[in-house]
């Protein structure tokens, strides 16, 4: 079970890391926030090109970034 846990940790730690490769935009960046891009669902591809897996909230910044 330790040695689970310490997989599940690295994991998380690579991700936190390299999030700026798998984040598709910078959700802190106000200058690239479309509106028309505001709650889009999930799997939709946005004004910029980029597909929101997890969709977008309600200033169309991508949640997957977010949450990265």
């Amino acid at each position: 079970m330790a040695v689970l846990s310490l997989v599940v940790i690295v994991c998380l730690l690579l991700l936190s890391f390299g999030a700026p490769l798998v984040a598709p935009q910078d959700p802190y960046d106000m200058a690239a926030l479309d509106w028309l891009d505001a709650f889009l669902r999930p799997r939709t591809e946005g004004s910029g090109g980029y597909v929101h897996i997890l969709g977008t909230d309600n200033a169309g910044r991508d949640m997957l970034s977010a949450i990265f």
